[in-house]
């Protein structure tokens, strides 16, 4: 498939998994939380009662790709402004973006509802019907999910992810930040490059996309 697709697993669980360690190493200095919840789950917090800021987006954009995307600020000049943007790259837009990055698993469990993205979307595979016309799958002995919300995970909740995804709670780690928040807003602003990126029955183009090189404000 074209946009970087191989259908060999790229370990991006893992790879996630050891930027959410750096996060938890540096919680202060990145202004996040890391706690663990009843059950073994790790929840970073990086926007919801904790601020973020500015490195923890990266950092958190970087976790939704699966650690195949490289993502830096970058300045963006529209009509003779300058804006801050945010550049992207990867060699595996289609993996990285829709196998990861997409935001396309819905966790409701009770009263509580978030849209998951990141890594252990491959693994788990709720979506079935995306992953079969990706041809992309992992098995991860564990993984992070990425959480848009302003109500962070419950015990509850994490119990009902490990399950869908055949894991423990302990096997998983969440970051959960809003959409609002401004590690929130970095990531969702790194999104954008999918639009030019991972169509999955489209290669990079020269113009476009290639290695999926998007900058956007």
């Amino acid at each position: 498939m074209g946009g970087g697709m191989s259908g060999e697993p790229l370990g991006l669980n893992e790879r996630a998994w050891e930027i959410a360690d750096q996060i938890a190493t540096h919680a202060a200095v990145l202004r996040v939380v890391a706690r663990t919840l009843p059950g073994g789950a790790r929840v970073i917090d990086a926007g919801i009662a904790a601020p973020g800021g500015y490195a923890a987006g990266l950092a958190l954009a970087e976790i939704c790709m699966g650690g195949l995307g490289h993502v830096d600020y970058a300045p963006l000049v529209i009509g003779g402004d300058t804006w801050p943007g945010v550049h992207v790259r990867t060699d595996h837009p289609a993996v990285s973006c829709m196998a990861s990055q997409y935001a396309g698993w819905a966790i409701q469990v009770e009263k509580y509802f978030a849209m998951g993205s990141g890594p252990l979307r491959a693994h788990a595979r709720v979506e079935r019907e995306l992953f079969a016309k990706l041809g992309y799958a992992e098995t991860a002995r564990r993984g992070v999910l990425v959480l848009e919300t302003r109500s962070a995970p419950t015990a509850a909740v994490a119990a009902w992810v490990a399950d869908k995804a055949r894991l423990v709670p302990a096997q998983v780690t969440f970051v959960v930040a809003p959409t609002a928040s401004l590690a929130g807003g970095v990531q969702i602003a790194a999104r954008r490059w999918r639009r030019t990126t991972c169509a999955p029955s489209a290669a990079p183009t020269t113009a476009s996309c290639t290695a999926g090189r998007r900058t956007t404000p």
